[in-house]
């Protein structure tokens, strides 16, 4: 399924309530929407992108147990602070910054961008997407960021204070001065479902 984006601007502005309310009673979509208000709907991941990205969790749930540096989210809701609202595969957020979410902001839309950021690509989205989606994050906070496309086994890295970078076939992916101590072992799940 294509991507597929509904230009709402000048016609209805959707409250957090209303969008999770969409959200809820469509859950075979996944829904976001830009700053400029409009709301892009894109089908869910695949059964081996999921695989993908529990492999790539559970990975990251150990070691933010261990280090307890932050807390790991999937596939939530992040009001960007320009507006736009993001779903990643995976997401991270520094423990200071969590700590000054109320219990409310937690169960709806969560109003930042988180630290880190990492989107999978599926067989519906393109890659060109993605990469405006990461510069985007970053502008507007995200520390580190990884798009992984498990296929073509590539990796872009996004930080702000560096230019992007691509690996290709990497064994593991280092969480550099922010994730400290996490080493993401890629062999094994580059070769899931093979």
């Amino acid at each position: 399924m294509t991507l597929i984006q509904l230009n709402l601007t000048n016609l209805i502005e959707l409250n957090d309530r209303q969008f999770l309310e969409i959200c809820q009673s469509n859950q075979n979509y996944k829904f976001e929407r830009t700053v400029e208000g409009t709301l892009q709907i894109c089908s869910q991941p695949d059964r081996q992108t999921k695989q993908w990205t529990w492999a790539i969790a559970s990975q990251f749930w150990t070691w933010n147990q261990q280090t307890g540096l932050g807390v790991v989210f999937d596939n939530t809701a992040f009001r960007l602070p320009y507006g736009s609202i993001r779903c990643p595969n995976l997401a991270w957020v520094k423990q200071e910054n969590c700590s000054n979410l109320t219990a409310i902001q937690t169960q709806s839309i969560i109003p930042l961008c988180p630290d880190f950021i990492l989107e999978l690509l599926s067989p519906d989205d393109d890659w060109q997407s993605l990469q405006l989606k990461m510069q985007e994050y970053q502008n507007q906070g995200a520390s580190l960021g990884w798009l992984i496309d498990p296929i073509l086994k590539k990796i872009e890295i996004y930080a702000p204070s560096k230019s992007m970078q691509r690996m290709q076939l990497p064994d593991f992916l280092s969480g550099d001065d922010l994730l400290i101590g996490l080493g993401l072992d890629l062999k094994q799940i580059f070769f899931l479902g093979k």
